[in-house]
């Protein structure tokens, strides 16, 4: 459960450059033809629907906002990847702790992975989830009810004296549904409008943006959507039975939105209504309303394109290949020391600091979906994603001074001393196989890879500092 939730919020984060984007294309649109409008939802109902983003050598999203936002995000090299070679490519047997250690540890305290807020936070989620979703089901089942002993016109169309506004109902033989006290003189485009969203496939398309809505709905930009895309659905609706009869209508499809505009609704949103959405806004549309000429219409697909593209895509990450072992460190490359820093060099030097001093602190197919920053917003190391329960290694030897477990922060977490001012730190792991004081050797596995703490996906963040200044650890594997 707590894994499904996951990737729901990663995608809900994701979608929210896209909603902001869409929400500023719409005020600079304000003005045109409102099915231009309604087509940039389809962005967003797909941006919530799919985690996959595709890797290219260059993206339109500036690398720190990609960190910031899309860093959870899955690409289809991930989703490929053979989950069987992670095992069994790293430290040596007798480096990694054996099941009578690590049964001393669980029983100690210092390992796994207790019910954390998170986990409590997943199932609120299904709950909501599920009260929401049997709502909408028993509101469709009322007006379902209401409807039952409707009387059959002429193809689709049905009179009903339980109703007081015209709706669609059904997903694979919609019905058009009118007031029997409705005017023959007044069917004539409603019955167009309603023919118009048949044919759209509208009556499909919003009850399943409403349940994305339902999955999404701690997310307020996503309810929001829901209900402009609503609004400029019916909005594109009426310039189309505006170009099917003629401008000359204006006034009188005017006046039969204002009739229905205070009539009572159905209480299900899923279900396309004549009268609903802001009727006073869709009236001044409909008296305003010019077609588009073809230079917007071009601009628009030129723009709606270029959004897409940033949407879907994202810069193709830097792979590190994981150092061998420590015989990798050469004489000519010697371990840094203390009189390394001098008095007058308070800020740290990267050289002081030997190159390809780290071993690769977890498999070598993981992928760093975010690097180091360190310019505002910072990111104090890096990222690596991978499946829940990768190995995870000591990148040097050294004394653990830390071994924590946490439900905030950097959630499950180990800082290993390694001497010479220099530490290492290893955050939101699933499992801790080393406790406080232990002394161990560089390519040891010492955790679990997870997703504690706050965090979004299975993921290891690793950080390397030295004199207390943070460095960047691609620099030294």
């Amino acid at each position: 459960m707590s894994n499904i939730f996951n990737v729901v919020l990663r995608m809900s984060i994701t979608s929210t450059l896209v909603i902001f984007a869409v929400l500023a294309l719409r005020l600079l649109l304000k003005k045109q033809a409102k099915a231009l409008s309604y087509a940039l939802w389809a962005l967003v109902f797909i941006k919530l629907i799919c985690p996959i983003a595709f890797e290219t050598k260059t993206a339109l999203v500036p690398p720190p906002l990609q960190n910031l936002v899309t860093s959870e995000e899955f690409t289809l090299r991930e989703l490929t990847k053979d989950i069987g070679t992670r095992q069994g490519q790293h430290a040596p047997a007798q480096n990694i702790m054996d099941s009578t250690q690590r049964d001393s540890l669980i029983a100690s305290g210092t390992h796994g992975n207790p019910i954390n807020l998170k986990v409590m936070t997943s199932y609120l989620w299904f709950v909501v989830v599920c009260f929401l979703m049997a709502q909408s089901f028993l509101k469709l089942k009322m007006l379902s009810d209401k409807v039952k002993h409707s009387h059959y016109e002429t193809e689709n169309i049905y009179t009903s004296d339980a109703i007081d506004t015209p709706f669609i109902l059904g997903l694979v033989h919609p019905k058009i549904y009118l007031p029997t006290q409705l005017a023959i003189s007044d069917r004539k485009y409603i019955i167009k409008h309603e023919q118009i969203h048949i044919k759209r496939l509208d009556y499909i398309i919003k009850p399943l943006f409403l349940a994305v809505a339902i999955l999404h709905w701690f997310n307020p930009l996503v309810w929001l959507s829901f209900s402009l895309m609503s609004r400029d659905m019916e909005m594109s609706c009426d310039e189309q039975v505006l170009n099917h009869f003629g401008c000359g209508i204006k006034k009188d499809y005017s006046l039969q939105l204002l009739a229905f505009a205070a009539q009572k609704k159905p209480c299900y949103s899923g279900t396309v209504l004549f009268g609903e959405n802001a009727p006073e806004s869709r009236i001044k549309n409909v008296l305003h309303y010019k077609k588009p000429t073809l230079l917007v219409v071009a601009v628009f697909v030129a723009v709606i394109s270029f959004v897409g593209i940033g949407a879907f895509t994202r810069q193709k990450p830097v792979s590190v290949a994981p150092a061998p072992n420590e015989n990798s460190v050469t004489a000519q490359s010697p371990a840094p020391s203390e009189n390394s820093v001098t008095a007058q060099s308070p800020s740290i030097n990267e050289s002081t600091v030997t190159a390809k001093t780290l071993l690769y602190p977890t498999a070598a197919d993981t992928t760093i979906t975010r690097g180091y920053v360190g310019t505002y917003p910072a990111h104090d190391g890096i990222d690596l994603a991978g499946e829940l329960g990768t190995d995870i290694y000591a990148a040097k030897s050294g004394t653990v001074t830390v071994s924590q477990l946490s439900e905030t922060g950097d959630g499950n977490y180990i800082i290993i001393d390694h001497g010479d001012r220099m530490s290492t730190l290893y955050a939101h792991c699933s499992t801790l196989l080393v406790a406080e004081g232990d002394e161990v050797k560089s390519g040891q596995k010492i955790a679990e890879m997870g997703s504690s703490g706050s965090s979004t996906g299975n993921h290891l963040h690793f950080e390397l500092t030295k004199d207390g200044v943070s460095l960047d650890p691609q620099k030294f594997f």
